[in-house]
């Protein structure tokens, strides 16, 4: 009798597996829910198409706790004034915000024959913007027309003069048009965090 009853919870197990797997999936299908998504990489291949969203907006977030080197003091203060946060591969139109603050925008050209691959963004972070100790909030807004957008090549990264970090591998990714980015964090996330410097 325990036998019986051990196989026939095998089935049940599997059906609870299956069930939470794509509870998970739909968190990143669904507007308004954060999910995870791996950079590089484009959302159609991973996530499937986002044709549901009219306006085929996502947003990518993750956190970045710079070091302390960011904010050395120096008479013409060229440590912070040379943070740049660097965008390449991108398909479809963009813009960038750090700690809630909106630092650029971009698009790839039409003409590009690789759907961007040879566009690279650079922008440079307002001194004042990044908060040194603190897990400061790097948000990433997306459109692609066709519903393919993200990242086709490499992460991005951000760097000083000396330093930099490559934000590749899991982050955070959201399928809504309105999402307002925030600030700074006390503590580290649990996902989508980076702070290794080379």
């Amino acid at each position: 009798m325990i036998p019986s009853l051990s196989l026939r919870r095998i089935p049940l197990c599997g059906i609870l597996f299956l069930t939470l797997v794509f509870a998970d999936w739909m968190k990143v299908v669904h507007a308004g829910e954060w999910g995870t998504i791996q950079v590089p990489g484009l959302w159609n291949v991973q996530r499937g198409s986002i044709q549901e969203n009219l306006q085929r907006t996502a947003w990518y977030r993750c956190w970045v706790k710079v070091p302390d080197s960011y904010f050395s003091k120096h008479e013409r203060n060229l440590f912070e004034e040379s943070v740049g946060i660097n965008l390449r591969d991108l398909v479809g139109t963009h813009e960038i915000w750090v700690n809630g603050l909106k630092i650029g925008n971009g698009a790839t050209s039409q003409s590009n024959d690789q759907d961007g691959v040879d566009a690279l963004f650079r922008y440079k972070v307002p001194v004042g913007t990044l908060k040194k100790g603190l897990w400061n909030e790097l948000a990433v807004k997306m459109h692609d027309a066709s519903g393919d957008g993200g990242f086709s090549g490499e992460a991005p990264f951000i760097m000083d003069y000396f330093l930099e970090c490559v934000f590749e591998g899991e982050w955070e990714f959201r399928i809504e048009p309105d999402y307002q980015p925030g600030d700074a964090l006390a503590t580290k996330p649990n996902r989508a965090s980076f702070e290794t410097f080379r």
